[in-house]
């Protein structure tokens, strides 16, 4: 453990400087424990400072982490696409087989409503709802009705 030798070679040294203490240094300073919180605050806070990297240097270290990841990805992508191909040979599986056949069209949801009035003009037919088309507009609508 370097630190501990680092602490005690400390402790004497400050025990040899006429550091104020009662009894011997190194028993003072241990009891009372603030030297070794020190210590260890500043090697973990140096240690913290020299490790630290600059934006630059992390923004490097993480398009390089992205580039690594998209071509695992892509390996198993493309490992996967070819177990899945040799698993189709191999069984002489269809797209139908593996997706089913194509869907029933589905049925409209929206009823349609049969036309009550016909132009006899153009034949342009209209449901009787929403706005009147021009042709019937302001007119007797007894003439147009579909029989």
């Amino acid at each position: 453990m370097p630190i501990q030798n680092e602490k005690s070679s400390v402790v004497r040294g400050l025990a040899n400087s006429g550091a104020p203490s009662t009894g011997s240094a190194e028993g003072s300073i241990q009891a009372d424990g603030r030297w070794e919180k020190a210590c260890t605050w500043a090697v973990k806070s140096f240690t913290a400072w020299v490790s630290m990297s600059t934006v630059a240097e992390l923004i490097k270290q993480k398009e390089a982490i992205e580039a690594q990841i998209a071509a695992a990805q892509q390996a198993q992508r493309s490992d996967a696409i070819n177990k899945a191909r040799a698993i189709i040979s191999e069984h002489h599986l269809t797209q139908k087989d593996i997706f089913g056949g194509s869907k029933a069209p589905r049925k409209s949801s929206v009823n349609k409503v049969a036309a009550k009035y016909k132009d006899p003009i153009s034949g342009a037919t209209w449901t009787g709802r929403g706005k009147a088309p021009k042709w019937i507009d302001g007119q007797d609508r007894a003439k147009f009705v579909i029989a």
